[in-house]
């Protein structure tokens, strides 16, 4: 029985350490790309990003807010929106 328990343990930390691994690259490339690019390609990765975990997780958070937002043109929930994300994105760096 705890041979199961292990060989499901290694199952699961490959699948761990790939999906890490894949980020890690992903990351990196958004990352780099942004900061060459700069501009508006950040804020698009970002709040590509952020809609498409809520999508997956089916949570109702700021990445719908702000897309709803510039498909409405709301230019005051639309810099709240981008104020409140790069507060929370700055927050860690600072404390």
């Amino acid at each position: 029985m705890y041979s199961r328990v292990l060989f499901g343990g290694q199952v699961s930390l490959l699948i761990a350490l790939t999906v890490n691994i894949c980020s890690l690259i992903i990351g990196t490339l958004v990352g780099v790309l942004g900061g060459y690019f700069g501009g508006w390609l950040d804020l698009g990765f970002f709040l590509g990003r952020v809609v498409l975990v809520e999508a997956v997780f089916s949570w109702n958070g700021l990445g719908k807010l702000a897309l709803s937002a510039i498909g409405n043109v709301d230019t005051p929930l639309i810099m709240g929106t981008v104020l409140v994300a790069a507060a929370l994105w700055c927050l860690p760096i600072f404390l």
